[in-house]
């Protein structure tokens, strides 16, 4: 009776070891990542404790198995299968799915002959480190019974935090991963895997970029130690040369200067790309040459002329470009609105803006109006063909896409009748819709009312007519009150284009281009102060 007893101790014992224990796992919350500019890339790597307290494989305790799915542990160490919030280490056994058999398949089990063992790992321990899924055809499993949870294609080249590495006895490690909101994401074969920083790989580029956020951070590495805020590069064109995105989920750029200093990385939201040159800037100073240096048709180093080529003149340097090579280039022009090329401001000064020549004649070319009421889309359309816009239309193509006011009031568009004279009625536009009809034509129109003469000599001078309100034949205004204000019954519209000592240059739709008396056109002007201007 003792040698039974023995012998039936004896295949208890094996029977319990030939079973294995369960793992077991606590759930530990880490610090959830953020993309924004104010979450330091620090790095975790430094971590006095491994994120994960407690995940064990047992071989000699707990060796009991667990038969149904139901089945809870009470352990304070241990989940329950139930538990969809926790990583589930060894839930019940189920039947395991089909697997395939090649090492780069969803599969952790060598052999395709055979379903996997159903078996605990037989090592498990802490880790605290990243890595990017670089195959995007292996199984992410919910557990060790093979049920699937997710393809690594889902994360492809997603960075993910290990917390804990399972050596299977199938001899493949299995990494336990966590998403940059401390989300479990399941158990992955390490073959699919490579281990990056936190910060992930480094992918190469080069663009050019200014800063769009000054307050956010330039950081001096990615364990959280600051370099300096945006705002010292401000209003500079800085060169990027390659990007890190990052665990938290942000990109990161390295940035350098034109002598290739290294400034620091920056998250990708803080920056506007740009061109090389910068963008532009207003600037409308006149200039003068003062060293015989290059002037370029773009900035890709096209020379146009030299330098004191074009210095004999005035030149209006309307604009600037700050570029990454450290210089500042001015884009210039003549007083006909002639586009000259970009300079490097090092060769020009500032100099006052010319006094008015004793002659200034642009040549605006003239079109007849004929028997119809359109002195505003003539005048308009005069200046435009100056200006080499809308020279494939004539006035009766033109007249196709002018603005009708729906209620006769002339500020919402043509009021009344343009095909020719009604009587008793007001026929004609303000400013306003001859803006609106020139910009849809490819024009760049202002509405500049209220300008004074001084003004509208300014602008000749820089080459651009301006489309005035006068009176016919600049006779006395008529004035006649209507329900959108004050009518001047006797108006017309003309192109002033130049101007000399008494006298200023129309191009007048009715009676063609000519000299008008210096009095007469300021009176007849002055009368209600419209105007566009057509650069």
């Amino acid at each position: 009776m003792k040698k039974t007893k023995i012998v039936f101790a004896s295949l208890a014992l094996l029977a319990a070891l030939s079973i294995g224990s369960l793992p077991t796992q606590a759930k530990t919350i880490a610090a959830t990542q953020d993309s924004s500019d104010t979450t330091m890339p620090t790095s975790t790597e430094n971590s006095s404790q491994t994120a994960v307290l407690s995940e064990s494989v047992s071989t000699s305790k707990n060796s009991a198995a667990i038969s149904t799915e139901q089945t809870t542990t009470t352990t304070t160490n241990q989940v329950t299968p139930n538990s969809i919030s926790k990583e589930q280490v060894m839930p019940q056994v189920k039947t395991a799915a089909k697997i395939k058999s090649t090492s780069q398949q969803v599969t952790p089990v060598k052999s395709a002959s055979q379903k996997p063992a159903v078996a605990s790992p037989v090592k498990a321990k802490g880790a605290n480190f990243y890595v990017q899924i670089t195959n995007k055809n292996y199984a992410i499993w919910s557990n060790f019974s093979w049920q699937q949870r997710a393809v690594s294609s889902r994360y492809y080249m997603k960075l993910l935090h290990v917390k804990v590495i399972y050596t299977h006895q199938n001899g493949a490690n299995y990494y336990s991963l966590y998403n940059n909101q401390d989300k479990w994401v399941g158990y992955l074969n390490a073959a699919a895997t490579k281990t990056t920083p936190i910060q992930g790989s480094w992918h190469q580029i080069q663009k050019y970029v200014t800063i769009s956020q000054p307050t956010w951070t330039i950081w001096n590495n990615f364990a959280g130690k600051a370099k300096y805020k945006a705002a010292t590069l401000s209003d500079r064109v800085v060169k990027v040369t390659g990007y890190y995105t990052h665990f938290n989920g942000a990109t990161y750029y390295s940035l350098y200067d034109n002598k290739n200093k290294w400034l620091g990385y920056l998250n990708a939201g803080g920056v506007k790309e740009v061109a090389a040159q910068g963008y532009y800037h207003n600037f409308n100073k006149y200039v003068k040459i003062t060293k015989n240096w290059s002037v370029w048709r773009n900035f890709n180093w096209q020379f146009k002329s030299s330098a004191t080529s074009i210095a004999n003149q005035p030149i209006l340097a309307k604009g600037y470009y700050k570029h990454f090579n450290g210089a500042t280039y001015y884009s210039l022009y003549n007083q006909k609105g002639t586009w000259l090329g970009y300079i490097n401001s090092g060769a020009t000064a500032i100099s006052a803006a010319p006094k008015p020549n004793k002659t200034i004649l642009l040549g605006v070319p003239f079109i007849s109006q004929g028997n119809t009421m359109l002195c505003e889309g003539t005048s308009l359309l005069q200046a435009l063909h100056y200006k080499k816009i809308a020279t494939n239309q004539n006035l009766m193509t033109f007249v196709k896409s002018m603005p009708l006011s729906p209620n006769n009031n002339p500020n919402n568009g043509f009021s009344g009748e343009w095909r020719h004279n009604v009587n008793g009625t007001y026929q004609g536009m303000n400013p306003s819709p001859v803006v609106k009809w020139g910009n849809q034509n490819g024009g760049k129109l202002t509405n500049i009312s209220g300008a004074t003469i001084q003004t509208l000599k300014g602008e000749i001078a820089k080459g651009n007519p301006v489309v005035t309100w006068v009176t016919y034949a600049f006779a006395p205004a008529e004035h006649k009150r209507m329900f959108w204000g004050d009518a001047i019954w006797n108006r017309h519209v003309v192109t002033l284009d130049g101007y000399k000592d008494g006298f200023y240059h129309v191009v007048d739709p009715v009676f063609g281009p000519g000299w008008i008396a210096g009095k007469s056109f300021e009176t007849a002007y002055n009368v209600s102060r419209l105007a566009v201007l057509v650069r």
